[in-house]
């Protein structure tokens, strides 16, 4: 994972509006809180657990002075250390609450990062943290590092014969194995293997089911019914067949799920629990008596933009909460059931390691920033002019007219320079014109206590690009015209009071007219005060000017 990305900017001002902007801006004071503040001189500060903290300007410039240019990534591995204890104490105080008789374990997918730094301070970490690895060159890194007796290392994955063949070899080293069958083509592999020579140790079996519960946000697709990933129920009894065929059924001790990452609802991660608790207690009770392990697989949303949501970049559950939710469902399903109660497993690798680094660059130059407007010119265009008088005399009590007027202009300027009776420079200028007086507006409607509704939804649509003239969005969908009414906001009236309707509204006015015959709607576009009406099936198009 990538980790937190600031932009490192200049405050030397010391600015303290600009400063609280800023924060507010990008949420720092709500998702970084425990980490990142701001010191005296405006910079920004990160402070991992048992370390001082760090201005991040100061370290910009000093490595900027030995040659050293951003962007740049700052890591901090004490964050890592610090998720690891958090969520390892979330669910000792969750099992304690809901006196649940077994423990937790966490691993971390090394696919999250293969760094060297990160896996060191995975394996410094207490209590120990487990390893996950999906492929042969990760599988080698796991080998390569520390076995641990408490925590297993799990295999995922495709697994082809010389696979199944170095997890074996793993086992041999002392790794707490625990290869995940994800097909039948792979218990076939496992059996194989174990039969080609007197291992020493072998690795112990898990199987992956496909929940029909799926998660939320980007990467809901990777779980529930339709996902690539898993064993089907009858599958499972298959792959159960094969183990007892081949005298390895007590090899088979743990169940795998996965619904997803960055879950972005807890109650999509309180069904897939419950589910996968109720399959574990079936499986182990009738059929796999060494079943020992439930492993959740990863998921835990990471508050990116701390708003505490279920938005793609927010998660609307805390580590605590989720460990709550966690243990309580499990505890629920094994009590019903009169299971023996499985040791927790979570691959939450997202949630341990996204705070640890920082990327830092330097925006300093920014694409798009407004340049010098030139000097009025005699042979001026009467639009440019226009525009001018408009950003001249735009204030808070003529805003939403004004800024209409601007676009109009700013459209009308693009429409004849494409007809050839506009010059480059009249072009160049008009862009400009429109830019401050975008920025003017966004000014004043911040600046207000309670904007219009209009002004509040309808600038930022309508400011999206300054050179975009597709007929969808600059069009009226009714005639034509080169406007942009917006057919979303509508409000309903009767077809006599079209002409109380202020010109500067940008929408369009359903009317219904009573008719003995046929019901008749009409649609006024007040911009260009064209008139749609429909009688049935029939279309015609009426002059309201």
């Amino acid at each position: 994972m990538a980790g937190a990305t600031l932009a490192v900017m200049d405050t030397s001002s010391g600015n303290p509006y600009a400063m609280e902007n800023s924060l507010k801006r990008y949420g720092v004071d709500r998702w970084g809180a425990d980490f990142i503040g701001v010191n005296e001189a405006g910079h920004l500060m990160f402070q991992a657990p048992g370390l001082p903290a760090v201005d991040l300007h100061a370290i910009a410039e000093c490595l900027a002075a030995k040659g050293v240019a951003a962007p740049f990534v700052l890591r901090f591995p004490t964050m890592i250390t610090s998720r690891v204890r958090r969520l390892h104490d979330a669910f000792s105080a969750a099992i304690a609450d809901n006196d649940y008789p077994e423990s937790y374990c966490g691993v971390l997918p090394i696919m999250v990062n293969q760094r060297r730094a990160v896996l060191d301070a995975v394996e410094s970490a207490e209590p120990e943290l487990g390893l996950e690895a999906g492929s042969k060159p990760e599988l080698l890194i796991a080998m390569s590092r520390r076995p641990r007796a408490q925590a297993p290392l799990l295999i995922n994955g495709f697994k082809d014969r010389e696979f199944m063949r170095m997890a074996y070899h793993a086992a041999e080293l002392g790794h707490h194995v625990v290869v995940i069958i994800e097909s039948m083509r792979e218990v076939v592999r496992f059996v194989d293997v174990s039969q080609e020579q007197a291992w020493k140790r072998q690795p112990d079996v898990g199987v992956r089911a496909k929940l029909y519960a799926k998660g939320s946000g980007r990467w809901q697709s990777s779980g529930g019914e339709t996902s690539k990933f898993g064993l089907t129920t009858s599958e499972i009894m298959a792959v159960i067949d094969a183990l007892r065929d081949a005298a390895l059924i007590d090899k088979l001790v743990l169940l795998h799920f996965h619904i997803g990452s960055q879950i972005t609802r807890i109650k999509r991660i309180k069904t897939a629990v419950r589910e996968g608790a109720r399959l574990f207690a079936a499986l182990q009770k009738g059929y796999a008596p060494k079943m020992t392990m439930l492993d959740l697989g990863g998921g835990m949303g990471v508050d990116y933009d701390g708003s505490r949501t279920s938005h793609g970049s927010s998660a609307n559950y805390t580590i605590e909460e989720y460990a709550s939710q966690v243990v309580f469902e499990i505890s629920e399903v094994i009590r019903q059931t009169a299971a023996n109660p499985p040791r927790i497993i979570t691959e939450s690798g997202r949630a341990l390691v996204a705070y640890h680094a920082v990327t830092v660059a330097d925006l300093r130059e920014v694409q798009g920033a407004l340049l010098p407007m030139a000097e009025p010119r005699e042979d001026e265009n009467r639009i440019i002019n226009q525009l001018r008088e408009t950003l001249e005399h735009l204030s808070a009590k003529n805003y939403e007219e004004y800024f209409h007027d601007a676009v109009d202009f700013r459209d009308e300027a693009l429409a004849q320079f494409s007809s050839g009776n506009l010059s480059i420079e009249d072009r160049a200028a008009a862009e400009g014109l429109f830019a401050r007086v975008r920025l003017k507006t966004k000014r004043i409607v911040e600046g207000l206590k309670r904007p219009s509704e209009e002004s509040s939804t309808t600038w930022r649509r309508r400011t999206a690009s300054t050179s975009r003239t597709s007929r969808s969005s600059s069009h009226c969908r009714m005639c034509g015209a080169s406007t942009r009414c917006s057919p979303r906001r509508r409000c309903r009236g009767t077809a006599s009071d079209q002409r109380s309707i202020p010109r500067s509204s940008t929408s369009h006015v359903t009317a219904t007219v009573a008719s003995r015959v046929l019901p008749i709607r009409t649609r006024i576009c007040v911009i260009c005060r064209c008139t749609n009406v429909a009688v049935g099936v029939r279309r015609i198009t009426l002059d309201s000017s």
